[in-house]
């Protein structure tokens, strides 16, 4: 298994790089479009990939229902820490996550959580200190914020590409705006390696406490 996900995670960053080279050929060549729409697909898939490495949505499978993989006393923190979300509001169940902006609205939710209570979980705890700590650390409610408005102009593109607007797009603001993304998406890329390693201290931490309490019973 461990092998499985190393090779997984090594595919993936090959993928990355590609996409990287793809989008440098690109620029260079002055296909801002096909910049554009690389600049989206990556960001998406940063965002899968922090989300991935915290056991909220399941990279491999692609369908948002990482959830339902991750141990009960991670889902009831995840649930209590995101309880303001409108899907746990709603009916208390963890969202599904299967659009970019839900994957934002999760990871903004993560950044801005509050202080722990005392009736917290040990995995409530932590994202609350750790997990928030690092996310602010590295900006990401004003990173959250950046993204959705680079997605809202992507999207006007789109909409303008066949009528009267077009002309509003020349090609040096489709550049600026190719340039924007990748950065951003190289933003999100970082934040996803930070992740990750997070939660591998976090999982080699708990193993060494259960081990712990494992010598203590015996």
């Amino acid at each position: 298994m461990a092998s499985t996900a190393k090779e997984t995670g090594a595919a993936k960053a090959d993928q990355y790089k590609e996409q990287k080279n793809r989008f440098k050929d690109a620029l260079k060549a002055g296909c801002y479009l096909e910049c554009i729409f690389i600049d989206y697909a990556m960001m998406e898939d940063r965002l899968l990939s922090i989300l991935h490495h915290l056991n909220i949505a399941d990279r491999e499978r692609g369908d948002g229902r990482g959830w339902a993989k991750s141990p009960a006393a991670k889902r009831a923190g995840y649930k209590s820490a995101l309880k303001s979300l409108p899907t746990i509001q709603a009916n208390g169940s963890l969202p599904k996550i299967d659009n970019i902006s839900t994957k934002i609205e999760v990871l903004r939710a993560l950044a801005t959580l509050g202080e722990p209570a005392e009736c917290c979980n040990d995995f409530e705890r932590w994202l609350r200190t750790d997990v928030r700590g690092r996310l602010v650390g590295y900006g990401v409610p004003d990173l959250c914020n950046q993204v959705t408005g680079w997605i809202r102009q992507r999207n006007d593109l789109v909409h303008a590409l066949f009528g009267a607007r077009a002309r509003d797009y020349n090609a040096e603001a489709l550049e600026e705006l190719a340039r924007e993304g990748m950065d951003l998406a190289c933003k999100l890329d970082d934040v996803s390696g930070a992740m990750q390693r997070l939660m591998q201290r976090y999982e080699k931490d708990r193993a060494k406490r259960a081990k712990a309490r494992s010598r203590r019973q015996t």
